[in-house]
C-alpha cells in the first residue's frame, strides 16, 4: 500500500476491486478540492495474471463543486461566506444568497463580492451587533448557485449560522445621583 501516494499523502492501506480499480485509504484527508496528483512507485500491484503494474503519476481533474463552510458576520451590513475553494468570481450575486435581518420574506443581500473563496454579502438592512443571522446559499449542481474556478456548480443549497465577528459598541453611560444616601460611600 506504502506504494501508492495521493497529493504527497501515502496511502496507508488499498482495497483490490474486480473492477479493475484499486481504492486507496489514506491515514488523513487531502485539503481542499483543487486538483491533486495519484502517483504509484512499482512494488506490490499486480494484474490477475501476476504481472507488475508500471509506475505512474496522474493529475486528478476538480470535478466537486464549491460548498460553504462557515460564515461571519464583520460588522452590521456585511458578512463573509467561506467556501472549500476559490470561485469564478463572476458566478457570484445576491440572488445566490439569502439572509433576513428584519422579518421580511425578502432577502436583505444587496450587493457581493469575492475574493480567494470568501464572499462577502452587503446587507441592505442593518442587523445588530450580536446577531448571528442564517444564510442560505443557492445551489443544484447543474445551472444555480455558485461555481469554482473549473466551472463545478455548488452541488445543493446550504444553510448555515454566522457567527458574530461585530465588536460590541457601548452607548452612553449617564450615571445620576443624589447624594442622599448616607450608606453608600462617597469619594
Amino acid at each position: 500500500a506504502g506504494a501508492f501516494t495521493v497529493g504527497g499523502a501515502t496511502a496507508s492501506s488499498t482495497v483490490a476491486s474486480s473492477t479493475n480499480a484499486v481504492t486507496l485509504i489514506l491515514a488523513s484527508g487531502i485539503a481542499g478540492t483543487a486538483t491533486t496528483t495519484v502517483a504509484y512507485t512499482p512494488g506490490t500491484a499486480a494484474d490477475l495474471a501476476g504481472n507488475s503494474v508500471a509506475g505512474f503519476s496522474q493529475t486528478s481533474t476538480d470535478e466537486a463543486g464549491p460548498v460553504p463552510l462557515s460564515a461571519r458576520t464583520i460588522d452590521t451590513t456585511h458578512i463573509t461566506v467561506t467556501f472549500s475553494e476559490d470561485l469564478n468570481g463572476s458566478s457570484d450575486s445576491p440572488a445566490d444568497f439569502f439572509v433576513d435581518v428584519d422579518a421580511d420574506p425578502a432577502s436583505d443581500v444587496s450587493a457581493t463580492g469575492e475574493s480567494a473563496g470568501v464572499v462577502t454579502l452587503t446587507l441592505d438592512t442593518a442587523m445588530g451587533t450580536g446577531d448571528t443571522p442564517d444564510i442560505t446559499v443557492d445551489g443544484d449542481g447543474v445551472s444555480v448557485g455558485l461555481k469554482d474556478l473549473n466551472d463545478n456548480w455548488s452541488p445543493a443549497e446550504y444553510t448555515l449560522t454566522a457567527v458574530d465577528g461585530v465588536a460590541p459598541t457601548l452607548s452612553a453611560v449617564h450615571i445620576e445621583s443624589d447624594n442622599a444616601s448616607t450608606t453608600l460611600a462617597k469619594v
